[in-house]
């Protein structure tokens, strides 16, 4: 037979409530200060950056196979969509000082799922622009996804930080 004292369960009580504090904070700071979400949206970002680089080594400097730019072109498709999923509520720069991204991203959040889709279309001129191997036509198709889709998004919806 098991038999609790008052004292017993106190002291259960205790390491519980302990134990609980500490999750809701630990979990709190590694939501808010840098943990999953941020690193992922960071990574993700990082992507669609070095995409858009690769682009413009191959208007600027004629460097890049057409290919595997196509295909760069067709990543952006993929990524394009999952957008918004690395923009959970609550995780802009009102909640973490390392964020960039704007409060405005969740008050306009339908504006903010529109830049997505628009990064799909400006994806597809680019695959069809790399596919048609015209230089003018590859030119033009990346200078619109720089304007129409990264800057234009990133005026609106993110804070510039060194």
């Amino acid at each position: 037979m098991c038999v609790y004292s008052y004292s017993n369960f106190k002291s259960l009580l205790s390491v519980v409530l302990v134990v609980s504090i500490s999750l809701a904070v630990s979990n709190s700071a590694y939501a808010h200060g840098g943990g999953p979400v941020y690193e992922k949206r960071h990574v993700y970002m990082n992507e669609l950056g070095d995409i858009m680089k690769a682009f413009g080594n191959f208007v600027k400097r004629g460097k890049g196979d057409l290919t595997d730019l196509s295909q760069k072109a067709a990543r952006i498709i993929d990524l394009a969509p999952e957008l918004p999923s690395h923009f959970p509520p609550d995780t802009g720069l009102n909640h973490n000082k390392e964020s960039q991204a704007k409060p405005i991203i969740w008050e306009k959040w339908d504006d903010f799922i529109s830049a997505s889709e628009r990064l799909v279309d400006l994806g597809k001129g680019l695959e069809s622009a790399f596919a048609s191997e015209n230089e003018a036509q590859i030119s033009t198709a990346v200078k619109q996804m720089g304007e129409e889709g990264c800057r234009a998004c990133h005026s609106q919806f993110r804070i510039k930080k060194n």
